[in-house]
């Protein structure tokens, strides 16, 4: 793993960023932070019975113990004392009675977070018998309880979701589990507003996932097909999911009343959540390739300059898209596409797996050889046939042996194998903005340090404005307090531009414009309103010129020699003020 040094990229850097859109619900604040809802505020020895449970919690003390006579509020002070901790929670009884009891309660201390119910979906269970003294033999014999068997399918739903704000309430049973998260997300169908998806191989996947069609009596784990529409039964819901399609387009998605047939909500939200996430992952790369909705490609190969290391970034970018968006991201960190996009699978859905250089061959070699990519069923039982169970078995395949049975996909699956794939990043996506933000440990007070800060922000959307042969012809900047307080201004100039000291000056001129009261929390620096082509012609287009000319040609010396062959002086300040607080702490 690399750490602990500093990276200057100077080969192309893939991190690819899957962020699961389960569950969304319209305030997405509700995802994260459990909302205690209660007519009563505790009283007597509750407040103290609350605030040493949620220490010892905290401190990590293995078991604690509440006393209290029936009646004198045990429930509550547990509720209160998970509000605290905010985590997932697990709640065991040790019946089904006592289980619905405390499911009810904690669903009226929380209806505005995921508690969930999971017990035993039999409502009756008799094993087979027999009885040797009357040679009786008992048949198996059992009822299931449909509505426990789609609470324990909604418990699992949101436990995989990336929720925080869950609670599971559970009999004993729960210790049996449902299988292997792994295989649930296997088996997840992803569909997406705007994805390019066959409704045949749609239909397909979902008998795959055990529902069946039913076109005249619609139930719970069924679904069916009107031409182009397309109406499932979730079985952990109690609405349908209607979806439909325009050709090989999934042209919208609805939740719909499954008796009145009325439109519940429509999933735009998504769209919406998907355009400022990808906004976010411009931040981090000059490059990047939008995969759908929720799952891009990066390059990252130009970050070193800002982040010491590959977890810095993936850590950056995780926390940026969960504070803007409260969405979890799994990202991952790799040479290419293939190797990054294998990375994200490894620790969904809210992980940060990193693939480092020399690294590829070993890390690959235990897994199944489905995981390759363009690996399907077909193709996986005529390698398994062939003696190819692990990708370690394709590394040591004999020359020629597998392009023998696949032709020249044999090759390709080879050079897979090994961790080698040259695509390229092809960002085919309009970029209507380039920003760049830091959010601070500590607040900034000094005058001279947000001075710095504002320098470096210019300088880094200056150099992305380059690269990408753009010009901003408006400028703004983002100033977020101690307070939370977040201000932003802005001002645009009839010429873009895309050079550091003009940026600058233009966000010197627009923070006189913000009163600073208190210590500052983030600053960001954003480039709008861009075009493409020649600056239009002026009196001090020459002298313009003359300086993107100069500016350009350190950007050829930078990528070619490192960062660290010429460098303006503010980033020299910064550096020595990092490399001083490092000794300090030495020191200490």
């Amino acid at each position: 793993m690399i750490s602990g040094m500093r990276l200057t990229f100077l080969e192309p850097l893939s991190c690819f960023i899957f962020i699961p859109f389960l569950s969304l619900p319209d305030n997405p604040d509700e995802m994260n932070k459990f909302e205690l809802t209660s007519a009563y505020r505790p009283t007597g020895d509750q407040p103290e019975a609350i605030a040493q449970l949620t220490e010892g919690v905290l401190e990590g003390v293995p078991a604690q113990t509440l006393l209290g006579v029936t009646g004198s509020g045990k429930t509550f002070t547990i509720a209160n004392v998970i509000a605290n901790i905010n985590k997932p929670t697990l709640i065991l009884s040790h019946n089904k009675t006592l289980a619905a009891q405390l499911y009810s309660e904690f669903k009226g201390f929380f209806p505005n977070n995921a508690v969930e119910y999971y017990v035993s979906y039999y409502d009756y269970y008799q094993p087979e018998a027999y009885l040797p003294s009357s040679d009786t033999y008992i048949e198996k014999d059992l009822a299931i309880n449909d509505e426990i068997d789609k609470l324990r399918l909604a418990a699992t739903s949101a436990l995989l979701s990336g929720r925080k704000d869950v609670v599971v309430v559970s009999s004993v049973s729960c210790i049996y589990g449902m299988g292997n998260p792994a295989d649930f997300y296997n088996n997840v169908i992803e569909v997406q507003q705007g994805k390019t998806y066959s409704r045949n191989v749609f239909l397909r996947r979902l008998v795959d996932s055990l529902y069946v069609r039913n076109d005249i009596d619609l139930n719970r784990g069924n679904f069916r097909v009107k031409g182009d529409t397309v109406d499932i039964y979730l079985a952990y819901a109690d609405n349908l999911l209607r979806i439909v399609f325009w050709g090989d387009e999934v042209d919208s998605i609805e939740e719909v009343d499954p008796v009145s047939g009325v439109t519940i909500a429509r999933f735009d939200a998504y769209k919406k959540a998907s355009d400022e996430i990808h906004q976010i992952m411009l931040h981090y790369a000059d490059a990047y390739e939008p995969i759908s909705l929720d799952e891009a490609f990066l390059d990252i190969s130009g970050m070193g300059e800002k982040y010491k290391t590959l977890g810095a970034i993936g850590r950056a970018i995780k926390k940026e898209i969960y504070d803007k968006v409260h969405l979890v991201a799994s990202v991952g960190i790799a040479p290419n596409k293939f190797l990054a996009k294998m990375a994200s699978d490894m620790d969904k859905p809210d992980g940060l797996f990193i693939i480092p250089y020399g690294k590829e061959k070993e890390i690959l070699a235990p897994l199944p050889v489905r995981r390759l990519w363009g690996v399907g069923k077909v193709t996986e039982k005529r390698l398994i046939a062939s003696g190819y169970k692990t990708i370690a078995d394709i590394q040591n395949a004999p020359p020629g042996e597998l392009e023998s049975l696949f032709g020249s996909r044999g090759g390709e699956l080879r050079a897979l194998a090994f961790g080698k794939d040259d695509r390229p990043i092809e960002s085919e996506r309009k970029i209507k903005s380039i920003g760049d933000e830091e959010t601070y440990e500590h607040d900034l007070t000094d005058p001279e340090e947000i001075d710095r800060q504002i320098a470096i922000h210019s300088d880094i959307v200056a150099q992305r404005l380059r690269k990408h042969d753009l010009t901003a012809r408006t400028i703004s900047l983002k100033i977020r307090f101690g307070s939370f307080e977040t201000v932003m201004r802005s001002m645009s100039r009839e010429d873009g531009t895309n050079l550091q000291e003009e940026i600058y000056a233009m966000c010197q001129e627009l923070l006189q414009r913000i009163p600073i009261r208190e210590g500052i929390r983030l600053i960001g620096v954003t480039g709008s309103n861009l075009s493409s082509g020649p600056r239009m012609t002026s009196l001090f287009s020459h002298d313009w010129e003359k300086r993107e000319k100069a500016a350009r040609a350190m950007d050829e010396i930078q990528k070619k020699f490192g960062r660290q062959a010429l460098r303006k002086g503010f980033w020299l300040e910064e550096e020595a003020k990092k490399d001083s607080g490092k000794e300090k702490n030495k020191d200490e």
